[in-house]
Order: C-alpha cells, then structure tokens, then sequence
C-alpha cells in the first residue's frame, strides 16, 4: 500500500533521473522542474538550440553526449552515459517531452520494491496538441503494443518513454546496450 501524496512527497528515495534529450529546448525546462530537486541529470544529445541552457536554468545537471559506440542510436548512448556518471539504488529514465505528478517518482519506486520488479516501464498518458495527434498516435500506440512479444524478447517491452531501473539489473543485462538500435 503506498503512503498518501503528502507523505509520498516528503520522503527521499535512492534515485536519480536521466533525461536525454536533443534539441528540447521547448520542454526539457517544465520536464526538469516537474521532478525532485536534485535529482535530474540531462543529457544533451548534440543539440543544436538552448536544451543545455534551459536545463540548467530549471535545476538540472547537464551532461554533454560522448560520441556514440558502435551500434547505438543517440537516445540509447545518451541513457547510458547518464547511467554511468550516477550512483543511484534506482534510475528512472524519462523523456523530455514528459511531465509528473508530485510523489510519482517515489510510488514508482515504493511500487517496483514492494512487487520485487527490476524494470518498470510505464505507459503515460499522451496529451495530443494536434488532430493529427489525436488521430494518429493511439493507432501507433496500438501497432506497437501489437507486435511485441516480451515472453520472447523482453527487450521489446523496454520503452523508452519512462523507464525505472534497478541499478543492479540494469548493470547485470548490460544496461542499454541491450536496446541500442
């Protein structure tokens, strides 16, 4: 049972968050701010426009993207150079285009320790801007979760969107290199 939102916000818990991001000038500021003090870690990922000043300025550390190993994307080598530079229980990987709810890092955690759960991806709900948004994405979201078979490839049900980690499961399977493409 998870303690109620006062007490959720008050407690501190063993873990930080890596948000990488490229060119999320627009976002990464509210995505910062939407997160405990402290505990933020972007990952500039070549951007081109203000996402490492913007960061800064709402609260988080900055950390510029080391060139890529051998068959990773940019969002997979940026996750883990943000992991390796934290000494964090639990990593939450977040998008910069998300936002959260006062407390929902620590009843991510609370939840994942109470159900003995390593990985914990989360689905968030989408607030569409457009009518092509509104009409396009649920399809995508459907196409998705239609053609992947995590009993087969567990990698396939780590999305990327929110993401929390236990720091020792995500070292033992060899952190994102089990995602790089």
């Amino acid at each position: 049972l998870l303690a109620p939102p006062q007490a959720r916000r008050s407690q501190q818990v063993d873990c930080m968050v890596v948000i990488p991001a490229r060119n999320e000038e627009g976002n990464i500021g509210d995505a910062v701010r939407s997160l405990p003090a402290d505990s933020v870690i972007v990952v500039d990922d070549f951007s081109r426009d203000k996402t490492a000043e913007v960061a800064r300025a709402a609260g988080a550390g900055v950390l510029p993207t080391p060139k890529p190993i051998a068959g990773a994307v940019g969002k997979s080598n940026a996750c883990m150079a943000g992991a390796r530079v934290l000494t964090s229980r639990w990593i939450l990987f977040a998008d910069a285009d998300t936002r959260f709810e006062p407390g929902f890092v620590e009843s991510a955690v609370a939840a994942a320790e109470a159900g003995k759960i390593d990985f914990l991806s989360v689905y968030l709900r989408a607030e569409y801007r457009t009518l092509w948004e509104s009409a396009l994405a649920p399809y995508g979201v459907a196409l998705y979760f239609c053609g992947i078979n995590p009993r087969a490839n567990p990698a396939s049900a780590f999305n990327g969107q929110c993401v929390l980690v236990n720091r020792a499961a995500y070292e033992f399977i060899g952190g994102h290199k089990a995602v790089l493409g």
